[in-house]
């Protein structure tokens, strides 16, 4: 099994479009991808709505979307948002 290709979203302040992360997406839908939330405490509404549709996108692939290393707080807003729980990674 190959490693997915991971991309750490890092916090910009002031800085609400995603234009990283939408070229990350983008370069990368046709193979399984980690996305690092290590250092995100929130994310910003536009960010909720790009990794939603990216986990659809990816699913009806058959292709991976994790995101990875997210605290609790973190998962626990995500989720509220509606975003599945298994993108999350087991014990980050």
């Amino acid at each position: 099994m190959t490693q997915p290709t991971t991309f750490v979203l890092e916090h910009e302040p002031g800085k609400d479009l995603p234009e990283d992360l939408i070229t990350f997406l983008s370069v990368n839908n046709a193979r399984s991808i980690e996305i690092d939330l290590s250092g995100m405490k929130a994310l910003s509404g536009r960010h909720i709505e790009l990794l939603l549709s990216a986990s659809q996108h990816w699913q009806s692939a058959g292709l991976s979307l994790v995101l990875a290393h997210a605290d609790k707080t973190l998962i626990e807003r995500l989720s509220a948002f509606g975003m599945p729980a298994h993108l999350f990674s087991e014990g980050k």
